[in-house]
């Protein structure tokens, strides 16, 4: 099994499947979700948000 250090909350994330460049995982402590960058050695990175993902856009003007 192979295992990461969340970059959020510095929890280990477990990844219990064979891991590509491109899947994503979750911390189950905090939530946050990360993208695998590398496999030899396993990194993971934050994932980037774009304008497709389902987020509101807020104004600045309060």
């Amino acid at each position: 099994m192979n295992a990461v250090k969340c970059l959020s909350c510095g929890a280990t994330i477990e990844i219990d499947f064979r891991p590509f460049r491109g899947d994503y995982v979750e911390c189950e402590e905090c939530g946050m979700e990360f993208e695998i960058t590398a496999t030899s050695p396993l990194k993971i990175d934050w994932v980037d948000l774009d304008d497709d993902d389902d987020f509101e856009d807020y104004d600045d003007d309060y």
